[in-house]
């Protein structure tokens, strides 16, 4: 069988590329061929690329490690899909923000369709979007969501029954991980330092700089923005040997959990606050509640690190999300 995924573009966004990373491991380990394809609007890309005040030595470096990444790592790209089945996920690809510009990551002009962890990112939707879905979905033979959230949006406009997966970055073994990471260059390697992967407002840069003096420990700073110069095997590396993460990042929380490292997730204030929705279902799923920021001080309690009931829990969800994936695809267990 031979697959087509398609995804979002990601631009600098490290958990993009992990997620498209993971899921064609995936898809190879139950031997189903693959490739994948994003929408590229290289004007959109030169505008984004152009517009941040970081100087532009520096994004160029992460720019060029990402597409270095991209090309050793991840499954061939293809300008068109060239098998009957296409895989839909996993990110926000049902987005609707990101739905006006590629409306073809849901209403696909393929036989057979499937999703595999598409999140919607938000937590309602108008009655136009709701038809939106209730006509796409009946082009799917199988579909799956990565939030509950997505799952109660979505349900009540098909009747096929929407599956609750893992996202495809929790399917691998941290080892796998492991075997990518560099530690970037300006980084001593026993450095103690708190990981600060931000994606929205710095709101709480007072109690973490606060945390941080208090244990000696230095503080990193960056985004999916090209306001750094590092790469994917460097954002691993990060997050892997940090005393501590503090994020509203999604998948830097995910990679936290693979390492087992402490984590803090905080809300993203503003328009963007809904985004929190994909971090509630992470840590209600795999029952991390110590680790929500309490909107004052970092406490003992985000600091104790004890994944095994998650472990265990992560198990039977990865268990869960391969059956769903072999069933879609006919796969012979």
């Amino acid at each position: 069988m031979n697959v087509t995924i398609y995804t979002l573009n990601g631009y600098y966004n490290y958990g993009n590329r992990l997620q498209l990373f993971a899921l064609s491991k995936v898809l190879e380990r139950i031997h189903v061929d693959n490739n994948s394809y994003w929408p590229r609007n290289n004007k959109e890309n030169a505008k984004l690329f152009l517009k941040h005040a970081t100087p532009l030595a520096l994004r160029y470096r992460k720019d060029r490690k990402l597409r270095k990444f991209t090309k050793k790592y991840i499954t061939k790209q293809v300008k068109a899909p060239t098998g009957e089945t296409i895989v839909v996920g996993s990110d926000q690809v049902w987005n609707p923000n990101y739905l006006k510009k590629y409306p073809h990551l849901l209403d696909t002009n393929r036989a057979n369709n499937i999703s595999y962890a598409a999140s919607i990112g938000t937590s309602s939707l108008t009655n136009e979007q709701k038809e939106m879905f209730k006509r796409s979905l009946k082009k799917y033979s199988a579909i799956s969501v990565r939030e509950q959230s997505a799952k109660m949006l979505l349900q009540p406009l098909t009747d096929k029954k929407i599956e609750v997966v893992a996202d495809p970055t929790l399917l691998l073994d941290k080892v796998e991980y492991e075997a990518l990471e560099r530690r970037p260059r300006n980084l001593a390697e026993n450095e103690k330092y708190i990981l600060c992967y931000i994606l929205g407002n710095r709101d709480h840069q007072e109690a973490i700089e606060e945390y941080a003096k208090e244990k000696g420990y230095k503080t990193i700073y960056f985004s999916d923005k090209p306001d750094s110069s590092y790469g994917i095997e460097e954002f691993l590396y990060l997050i892997h040997h940090a005393r501590l993460i503090c994020t509203d990042s999604f998948h830097a929380c995910v990679f936290s959990f693979i390492f087992e490292r402490p984590f803090i997730a905080f809300r993203r204030t503003g328009e963007s606050n809904y985004m929190y929705t994909r971090l509630q279902n992470l840590i209600d799923t795999f029952r991390l509640k110590n680790r929500e920021f309490n909107g004052k001080e970092i406490t003992k309690e985000n600091l104790k690190v004890d994944y095994t009931e998650a472990k265990e829990k992560l198990k039977r969800e990865q268990e869960k999300s391969l059956d769903f994936l072999k069933k879609a695809l006919d796969v012979k267990k």
